[in-house]
């Protein structure tokens, strides 16, 4: 059963010696299917024409995939201890990213794993094994 929720993104990147953090409230839906848990909302850091960008978080207890279809083109797979490969699309072009997982926790509401309370995830990107910037997502859904 999809349900509404309000989100609160909590984002922090690292590039060389720069840290930016950012923080977001934004409405969304969860949903659980086959297993895993989806997130689905608008990030209002992004804007295309006005727009915010959609945001899919696939969520499984030992990977964190992040999908975007529009103008900020993302298919990232977050695995702790695990480099994947993924593809970004910026403004600046299409890239081919590494992303080493570094942590996934996730806390849930109840016992039986039902309802999320909590999500955080860490993970490093490179480009041809270079290390370009670390990031560090925080999300919390709001009652």
């Amino acid at each position: 059963m999809k349900k509404n929720i309000l989100l609160k993104v909590i984002s922090e990147q690292n590039i060389e010696d720069e840290k930016d953090t950012t923080e977001v409230y934004t409405d969304g839906t969860i949903q659980k299917k086959n297993g895993c848990f989806y997130i689905i909302y608008k990030d209002t850091r992004y804007y295309e024409n006005g727009e915010s960008i959609k945001t899919i978080l696939k969520i499984k207890e030992d990977k964190i995939t992040i999908i975007r279809n529009e103008v900020l083109q993302t298919y990232i797979e977050i695995e702790e201890d695990k480099r994947n490969i993924g593809s970004y699309t910026s403004t600046y072009g299409n890239f081919l990213v590494g992303i080493m997982g570094k942590k996934i926790e996730i806390r849930y509401e109840d016992e039986d794993e039902q309802n999320i309370l909590s999500i955080v995830f860490e993970y490093d990107l490179d480009i041809d094994y270079k290390h370009l910037s670390f990031h560090r997502i925080e999300l919390k859904i709001e009652k």
